[in-house]
Formats: structure tokens, sequence, C-alpha cells
């Protein structure tokens, strides 16, 4: 355990493969007709790794995320040209009115309760649970300890 602690911590980039392909093998063992698929396993044996064995590790910790992201964007990309038509229309208009009604609501209340913006942009964030959204208390508020994302 003590080998592996000192390799993973001199050498980053082996943790990161060694999750990667824990990850992908994961993503393929199957319970009944369930299975997770290679990103949701690596997304999985990314926070398990990065939280529990080795927390001093910072690739698990800070990668997992934005890799996850990045596969989903990976595989998902190429389907979302083909699927822009007029049936999508449907779907769009739903997102609208989704975060159109969410940023209503989240005025409404910043005026009804006296919410500053960072307060205001912490319930955004809450409320429509966006990773963007996530980061704009952090934009709004200049020298806030809120972190970037």
């Amino acid at each position: 355990m003590e080998f592996t602690r000192h390799l993973f911590t001199a050498q980053p980039l082996v943790a990161l493969f060694i999750t990667i392909a824990l990850g992908y093998f994961v993503g393929k063992l199957r319970i009944g007709t369930f299975v997770l698929g290679g990103i949701a396993g690596t997304l999985l044996v990314s926070v398990v790794i990065g939280r529990s064995a080795f927390p001093s590790i910072l690739a698990s910790k800070t990668s997992s995320s934005p890799l996850f992201i990045y596969a989903v964007g990976f595989q998902g990309g190429p389907q979302f040209f083909h699927a822009l038509n007029l049936r999508s229309l449907n779907q769009l208009a739903s997102a609208f009115v989704m975060c159109f009604t969410g940023l209503l609501c989240v005025l409404a209340a910043a005026w009804m309760f006296g919410l500053d913006r960072g307060m205001a942009a912490g319930l955004a964030a809450g409320g429509l649970t966006s990773r963007p959204s996530l980061a704009l208390p952090a934009m709004l508020l200049p020298g806030s300890a809120c972190p970037r994302i």
C-alpha cells in the first residue's frame, strides 16, 4: 500500500490511467441487464479512489469531473448535430421555459427576501443544479472565497 501511495504521489498520471482502466472494466460488468458503461464506471472509480484510498493524490480529485464531462461530450457530440431537426424544437422550448422560469423564481425570491447578489446566485445554483451556475457566485463577487469552477 505504501509503495502504491508513493508511486501515485510521484507519478499522478499513473493514478489517472489506472483509474480510467479500472473504471472502464467496472463499466463493462453486468448485473442482470444493467450495465453502467465506461463513462459512469470511470467516474465512479475516480471518485472512490480520489476520496477514500489515496486522498493525497491530486490527479484523481481534480480530474474526475472534467473527464466525465469530456467523455459525455465526446460520446454525445456527433449525435448532437444529427438530432437537430424540427422534432428537437419541442425539447429546446422546454429547456428555455425551464431556465426562464428558474430565473424568474430566483429574481422574485431575491426581491422578496432582500438577498444580495451572491446569495441570489447561490439560490440559482442550488435550485437549477447546473454546473455553470455553480461558478456564478465566484464571478459576481470579486475577492470572494468561492472557488472558480
